[in-house]
């Protein structure tokens, strides 16, 4: 959060109270600083909402 000043890295506002793994674990993401981001609560839920709904079409899609 402080190397990012607050800044959401999604919509640039000064609104950033989360942080977000840029990469997700489930894809191979990492706990290292450079996967790491500030993020805003409305945004960080719309990327979570977003990187679940399309975990679950790949599940679906292997069969």
């Amino acid at each position: 959060m402080e190397r990012d000043s607050g800044v959401c890295y999604v919509c640039r506002r000064s609104n950033a109270t989360e942080v977000d793994h840029i990469l997700c674990i489930a894809e191979g993401g990492s706990w290292e600083l450079d996967n790491l981001a500030a993020i805003c609560a409305e945004d960080h839920k719309a990327k979570s909402f977003r990187e679940r709904r399309a975990s679950r079409t790949r599940r679906t899609s292997r069969g």
